[in-house]
């Protein structure tokens, strides 16, 4: 099996497992980024003169809303790669994953599948969160088949990043604090409202490490009237770097709590 089946495989199984039914996913993947565009709205408009809504890319406040969406729009991924992970630990402390440990299937594949997962959820969210900014800010990206290649390649980049999420979650013992761990730095490490440069000497090369944070400043490039090929050509080659890092560290974690579970006599790791 290709890892397009496994993909193709996991995203119907993630799109048919959305909450109640399809429309209730739908209008949510909707209605969540337009409250969000609307509260950016309510906390930025007042900072400017006057409540209109700029049409140019001169105003300042056009400036900032095409600064933070393109954030905005990866952090809905990366999110949605923790919730993943996080219903992947549950799945094991009920023992349905134990059929998948003791399979030949390639475990490195199968992360990466399982993150893929998040691809209904990415897109649906992805255009809600569009369709949301130009109701709301009238901004869009003014080259839209930049920005859906640049969305592509920020996809599957981060796709080892999802699976090492997942694989630490499927490890971990206090789910809570994995949890923790993962979600509560995102905005803060991502620099999507401030840039990472502003962030203290540690936090700041903590940032590097974090994909997130490459991803955004790369499908910004996106909203900026002249495209930067210099910026999209480090952040892809920074991003393909930790791809590899990251695959190579959700292989190992995953390998080596195997190797744990068998000498202990239990494969839910815990």
């Amino acid at each position: 099996m290709t890892i397009f089946n496994f993909i193709y495989w996991q995203s119907l199984k993630g799109f048919k497992s959305q909450h109640f039914n399809k429309l209730f996913f739908l209008m949510q993947q909707i209605s969540w980024p337009l409250l969000n565009c609307l509260t950016y709205y309510l906390f930025y408009s007042p900072l400017f003169e006057g409540n209109e809504l700029p049409a140019s890319f001169d105003s300042g406040f056009f400036k900032i809303m095409s600064y933070i969406i393109p954030g905005i729009l990866v952090l809905s991924i990366f999110n949605e790669y923790i919730n993943t992970g996080a219903a992947m630990g549950v799945q094991r402390d009920y023992g349905i994953l134990e059929p998948i440990y003791i399979s030949p299937v390639n475990r490195t594949l199968w992360l990466i599948s399982n993150a893929a997962g998040v691809l209904p959820s990415f897109l649906a969210s992805y255009a809600g969160f569009l369709i949301s900014a130009h109701i709301v800010f009238r901004v869009q990206p003014p080259n839209i088949l930049i920005f859906i290649a640049l969305s592509i390649l920020i996809f599957v980049l981060s796709l080892p990043w999802g699976s090492l999420v997942c694989a630490i979650f499927l490890t971990g013992r206090n789910m809570r604090l994995v949890y923790a761990l993962f979600e509560t730095p995102s905005e803060f490490l991502s620099g999507i409202r401030f840039p990472v440069a502003a962030l203290p000497g540690a936090l700041s090369f903590a940032a590097l490490a974090y994909p997130l944070s490459h991803c955004v400043k790369l499908l910004r490039t996106a909203y900026l009237p002249v495209i930067d090929l210099i910026i999209i050509g480090r952040e892809l080659a920074t991003l393909s770097l930790l791809a590899v890092i990251y695959l190579l560290a959700s292989s190992l974690i995953l390998r080596y709590a195997e190797y744990r579970g068998k000498v202990e006599g239990t494969l839910t790791f815990t």
